[in-house]
C-alpha cells in the first residue's frame, strides 16, 4: 500500500533504489511534468482561452518545478536573436525574389490627331486595322488588341509591338513611358526612296498625289517594299578598295613578267594587261571546263629577295595546310638562325572558249 504522505523519494527508497538513480527520476519527472505545464500553457495562451494575467503564474509554477529551464531567459534569448532572424528570413526572401530590369524594347507609334477632312483618322484605323468613328478634328480610333477592341481618342497614342499587336496608349503615359529614337543615317536612304517613288509613281491612281504629298500609310507600304527590293540587290562595293585590288594585281603581274623576259616593250606590256582585263570581263558561261585549283607551298629567298616556288602541288588546301605545318615545325630557321618565312599559294588553271578565228580576208576584185 502507498502512504497517501509519503513523497516520491521515499517511496522509491523503500523499494531499494540506489540514491543516484533516485535523483535522476525524480529530475527527468520534474522536466517532463513542466514541459507538460509550458506546452499546455502556450497552446491555452494562443488559442485565447487563458487570459493574459494567468499566464505569467502558471510560467513560474514550471520554472519552479524545472529550474533548469527558466522562462524568462528564454524570451531575452529569442529577443536577443530576433535581429538575427529577422535578417536570415529577409536574405531568405531576397534570394527567391530576385530583382529583374525590362529588356529595351523598340515598337512603332502613332498619334490620334484630328484634320479637316478626316483623313488622318482613317489612315489610323487602316494601319492599326481597325474603325474610326467621332468627329474629322476629334477622332476616335476602335484598335482591336489581344483583349477585345479598345478606343483610342484625340491626344493618345497607338503602339505596335514586336509581334505586330496593337494597344493605345494614354498621351501623359506614353510620354512618360518611351523615348523617341534617332533615325540612323543609311547609305541606301537614296536609292530606297527612288525606288519606293517609282513603285508609287507606277501604281498610282490618276486623282492621288504625287509621291512626296503621298498619305503616310501608302509611303509605309511602298518603303516596305523598297526594302524587300534592296534585301535582294548584291551589297554595293567599295570602288576604292577594287581600284586598289587592281593596281597591285597589275603591279604583280608586270613584276612577274620582268622577272621572266629579257625584253618588256610598252606595247606587249600594254597588250598582256588588257588581255587580263578582257579575262576578268568573260562571262562565266564560256567556260569550256571547270577551273582546276592546285596548292603549293613558297620560301621567301632573303638573298635574291624573292619567292621561290616549291615542286611539289596538293589537290586540296588541307593537304597544302597539313604540309606547311609540319615544314613549320620541322625546319623553321635557316643554318644562320634566321626564320623561314613560308606561304601558301593557290594555282588556278581556266579553260575559256576563244571566239572563232576570222576567216582570211576576201581577195580585192580587179577593176
Amino acid at each position: 500500500m502507498t502512504n497517501p504522505t509519503e513523497t516520491a523519494r521515499a517511496l522509491l527508497y523503500r523499494h531499494g533504489l540506489p540514491e543516484d538513480v533516485i535523483d535522476g527520476a525524480l529530475c527527468l519527472h520534474a522536466q517532463e511534468l513542466a514541459a507538460a505545464i509550458r506546452e499546455e500553457t502556450q497552446r491555452l495562451k494562443t488559442d485565447g482561452v487563458l487570459e493574459p494575467w494567468k499566464y505569467r503564474p502558471c510560467r513560474d509554477a514550471a520554472n519552479q518545478i524545472d529550474p533548469t529551464r527558466n522562462e524568462d531567459d528564454v524570451d531575452r534569448a529569442e529577443a536577443a536573436l530576433a535581429p538575427l532572424e529577422a535578417a536570415v528570413r529577409a536574405g531568405r526572401e531576397a534570394q527567391q525574389t530576385a530583382r529583374f530590369r525590362r529588356r529595351p524594347l523598340e515598337v512603332q507609334a502613332r498619334q490620334v490627331v484630328g484634320s479637316d477632312d478626316g483623313m488622318t483618322g482613317r489612315e489610323l484605323a487602316l494601319w492599326c486595322g481597325g474603325w474610326v468613328s467621332g468627329t474629322y478634328r476629334e477622332p476616335k480610333i476602335g484598335v482591336p488588341t489581344l483583349e477585345g477592341d479598345l478606343v483610342a481618342r484625340t491626344g493618345d497614342w497607338i503602339v505596335r509591338g514586336t509581334r505586330g499587336e496593337f494597344w493605345p496608349v494614354k498621351g501623359d503615359i506614353f510620354t512618360e513611358t518611351y523615348t523617341p529614337i534617332a533615325a540612323e543615317p543609311s547609305e541606301q536612304a537614296p536609292l530606297r526612296d527612288r525606288i519606293a517613288a517609282a513603285l508609287y509613281e507606277r501604281e498610282r491612281p490618276p486623282r492621288e498625289p504625287h509621291w512626296p504629298d503621298a498619305f503616310a500609310v501608302d509611303r509605309e507600304v511602298f518603303e516596305a517594299m523598297a526594302d524587300a527590293v534592296l534585301a535582294v540587290l548584291p551589297e554595293p562595293t567599295d570602288q576604292a578598295a577594287v581600284r586598289a585590288t587592281a593596281l597591285r594585281e597589275a603591279a604583280d603581274f608586270v613584276r612577274g613578267l620582268l622577272l621572266t623576259r629579257t625584253l618588256v616593250t610598252t606595247a606587249s606590256l600594254e597588250a598582256e594587261l588588257r588581255r587580263l582585263a578582257d579575262e576578268q570581263h568573260a562571262p562565266t558561261g564560256c567556260e569550256a571546263w571547270p577551273s582546276l585549283h592546285r596548292w603549293r607551298i613558297e620560301l621567301f629567298d632573303y638573298l635574291a629577295e624573292e619567292w621561290v616556288p616549291g615542286a611539289a602541288r596538293w589537290p586540296t588546301r588541307e593537304q597544302a595546310v597539313e604540309r606547311y605545318e609540319l615544314m613549320k615545325a620541322k625546319a623553321p630557321l635557316w643554318s644562320d638562325g634566321t626564320p623561314v618565312e613560308r606561304r601558301i599559294v593557290r594555282e588556278t588553271t581556266t579553260y575559256t572558249v576563244e571566239p572563232e578565228p576570222a576567216g582570211p580576208a576576201a581577195p580585192a576584185k580587179e577593176a
